[in-house]
């Protein structure tokens, strides 16, 4: 239950601006010296796909910890 409590805290919704700020919108910092266009164009997907892991797993804590809460709040009335 700490997950689920965690996830409606302002500081929650802060952490996820900084995590899609830091690794969506932050231009890539690669050292192109001495690299072919394909191995640059690989570095670039590495990173498109690590963000969209992120992004899933942070969609996922929001899901599971939202129907947690939905379950808790359905004991309480029953």
């Amino acid at each position: 239950m700490i997950i689920e409590q965690f996830i409606l805290t302002k500081e929650w919704q802060e952490l996820k601006g900084i995590m899609k700020e830091e690794f969506g919108n932050t231009p890539l910092k690669i050292k192109t010296e001495g690299m072919t266009a394909e191995q640059i164009a690989i570095e670039v997907r590495a990173s498109q796909i690590a963000y969209d892991k992120l992004m899933k797993f942070i969609g996922k804590l929001d899901r599971q910890a939202k129907q947690a809460i939905k379950k808790e709040t359905l004991k309480d009335f029953t």
